[in-house]
C-alpha cells in the first residue's frame, strides 16, 4: 500500500506526482472526492480523446485534452474524465539535462524550478536575437561545449560557424634579481 492510500485530501486539494504511482482506483476516488492530481501519463498509457480544448498560441501548454482511460481496469476504478496537458517541462528535462532536483524540499523545488526557467528564457533570447537559424538544443549543446573559451557572445551568436579569433598573448615579464 503506498503512502498516498493512507493520507486524506480535502476538496479542492491538487496532489503533485511523479508518473511511478499509476493506481486507476485510486485515480477513481479522488476525482469522486473532488481531489485534483497532477502526474505523467506513461508512456503506453492507453486514453482517447474526448475533446480537444483551444490553446494559446506561443505559450507553455502545448495540448490540452479532455481524455478516457480505455484499458479496462483502468476504466472501471476510474471511469471519469480525465483532463490531460501537456507543457514545456519536456524542454526543460531535454535542453537543461535536469534529471534530479538537488533539493527536496518545497523552497529546494522552486528555487531549482525557477533558476531552470530563467536559464530557458535567456536561452530563447539568445535564439531570438541571433540571425543565426538556430534550433533550441544545438544552441544549448554548443553554448556548453564553448562555456571556457573566450569569445564574444553576440560575434559568436549570430556567426558560430566562424573560427574564433586569434587573441594575442602578452609578453612574458622576466623579474631579474641581479
Amino acid at each position: 500500500m503506498t503512502i498516498l492510500k493512507k493520507l486524506h485530501f480535502s476538496s479542492g486539494t491538487i496532489v503533485v506526482f511523479d508518473r511511478g504511482l499509476v493506481d486507476y482506483k485510486l485515480f477513481g476516488e479522488w476525482t469522486e472526492e473532488g481531489v485534483y492530481f497532477v502526474t505523467r501519463l506513461k508512456d503506453n498509457a492507453d486514453y482517447r480523446v474526448v475533446k480537444r480544448l483551444s490553446v494559446a498560441k506561443n505559450r507553455a501548454i502545448l495540448k490540452d485534452e479532455i481524455i478516457r482511460l480505455r484499458a479496462f481496469y483502468a476504466q472501471k476504478d476510474c471511469p471519469h474524465l480525465l483532463r490531460r496537458i501537456e507543457v514545456f517541462f519536456k524542454i526543460l528535462k531535454q535542453n537543461l539535462r535536469i534529471k534530479t532536483f538537488v533539493g527536496t524540499t518545497a523552497n529546494a523545488l522552486k528555487i531549482q524550478i525557477w533558476t531552470g526557467l530563467i536559464a530557458l528564457l535567456l536561452l530563447k533570447y539568445l535564439k531570438v536575437r541571433s540571425r543565426y537559424n538556430w534550433c533550441l538544443s544545438n544552441l544549448v549543446a554548443l553554448l556548453r561545449l564553448n562555456l571556457f573559451s573566450y569569445r564574444d557572445l553576440w560575434e559568436w551568436i549570430d556567426r558560430p560557424i566562424e573560427p574564433p579569433p586569434v587573441i594575442q598573448e602578452a609578453e612574458q615579464l622576466v623579474l631579474s634579481l641581479v
